[in-house]
């Protein structure tokens, strides 16, 4: 795939009375016209009919992505799709898209694995990931866990370790860490976990014990951090519910250097793709850089400069023009990217009263209107919602379409309370 962002580029013409024509360089020319709901003939593309294949289409591209990836054998695709349309706050707009799809699998094949994919990941499905080793926990960015796939671990350590390292200086001086305590103990997780595939934290502690290190709790926490950062250890399989640590070198393949400058326009470009717009502030908050780097970063990447509000921000690409949907709702868990990848939490809209108040959130068109937590039920868990304002009966029913969601995700009947 080209590294984003991607461009393309159409054209159309018309007179007062015939057919669109949509051309487009390399493609074949198509005349489209309105369906028959806007008076049309109905026997060509329309613009509505022309969504709905590109979502379709797009449905299809992507299950075959992904079934390439988790190496899910297939035979066929079929799919159907329906889009409605209607008027939403005096605004026209597709509300819905419903798919059918049919697969056909070879003799033999993994149903099981098969619907997991139609039905999206679940919580389980992270588990085993986590557990397989295909997405690593450990500190990298800030002094903080952050989930990590195995192919980037290397570059953004070696990017990024140096100022984790600076931001933990006053606790490991506090906490009486020196440089050579440190390296004793990274060597001796190293021994540790030559003899044993994985250990727990308070394991890895009394292996220091027997190399008379002692250190629990914060101490310990910080020597593990260490280890991590010196690229020695990772996260490890759960054993029940505690994690593990493991050799990183079991658990993550060998990987080439990557230029400094790549990887400060490589970290740059998908902080931006995925979080923008966002300031110099923002990027260097997320990412622990300098705010020298983030510049340099913003240089290397190509990002794009706009002044909103008296306020500098960058993009990747232009700004984006499609408003957030009052008709879909978002259940954030606490330290969700939405909610504290921003240096200034004013940039997340929500009510006075709630700012510098770090929950789980309730995002409806972007804006943060309440909290949310799960109850245990008898049956299930119950979603807990309290709303700072009263939800309107659209998006009451976006709520309860959220909560489908996340039942599908838990693997638990959810029930929902509004207070």
């Amino acid at each position: 795939m080209h590294p984003f962002p991607h461009h393309y580029t159409v054209s159309a013409s018309a007179d007062a009375t015939d057919d669109v024509v949509i051309n487009g360089e390399g493609l074949p020319t198509m005349a489209s016209a309105p369906p028959v709901e806007f008076d049309g003939p109905g026997d060509r593309w329309s613009p509505e009919t022309l969504l709905v294949a590109a979502v379709l289409d797009c449905f299809v591209l992507t299950f075959r992505a992904i079934a390439r990836v988790s190496k899910v054998p297939w035979l066929a695709l079929t799919c159907e799709a329906t889009g409605t349309l209607d008027r939403v706050e005096r605004v026209s707009q597709f509300t819905d898209f419903a798919i059918r799809a049919r697969l056909r699998l070879p003799a033999g094949g993994n149903q099981e694995q098969a619907l997991r994919m139609r039905e999206g990941a679940t919580a389980a499905d992270f588990d085993r990931a986590l557990n397989d080793g295909r997405i690593i926990r450990t500190h990298v960015l800030r002094p903080t866990w952050h989930f990590v796939v195995p192919a980037d671990l290397g570059w953004m350590l070696e990017l990024t370790a140096p100022r984790v390292r600076q931001a933990l200086a006053f606790a490991n001086r506090h906490y009486e860490l020196d440089p050579k305590l440190r390296a004793r103990a990274t060597r001796a997780f190293e021994r540790a976990l030559g003899d044993a595939p994985c250990l727990t934290r308070q394991e890895l502690g009394a292996r220091l014990k027997r190399a008379r290190v002692d250190a629990t709790g914060v101490r310990l926490a910080l020597l593990t951090i260490e280890a991590e950062l010196e690229g020695v250890i990772c996260s490890g399989p759960a054993r029940g519910a505690q994690m593990t640590y493991a050799l990183r070198a079991s658990r993550v393949p060998a990987a080439p250097a990557v230029p400094r400058d790549e990887a400060l326009g490589e970290l740059t470009r998908r902080y931006l793709a995925s979080h923008g717009p966002a300031s110099i502030r923002d990027l260097s908050w997320w990412s622990g850089m300098t705010a020298k780097d983030a510049r340099r970063g913003l240089e290397i990447a190509g990002a794009r400069q706009h002044a909103i509000d008296g306020i500098v921000y960058w993009t990747i690409g232009d700004l984006p023009r499609r408003q957030p949907s009052r008709a879909q709702v978002h259940l954030l868990p606490i330290y969700d990217e939405y909610l504290v990848a921003y240096r200034d939490l004013a940039a997340v809209p929500r009510p006075p009263a709630t700012r510098g108040r770090l929950q789980p959130a309730v995002v409806i068109g972007g804006e943060i209107v309440g909290t949310w937590r799960t109850l245990r039920a008898k049956d299930g868990v119950v979603l807990q919602v309290a709303a700072d304002r009263r939800l309107a009966e659209q998006e009451r029913r976006a709520l309860a379409c959220t909560a489908e969601r996340y039942q599908r995700f838990a693997g638990v009947a959810v029930s929902v309370a509004v207070k």
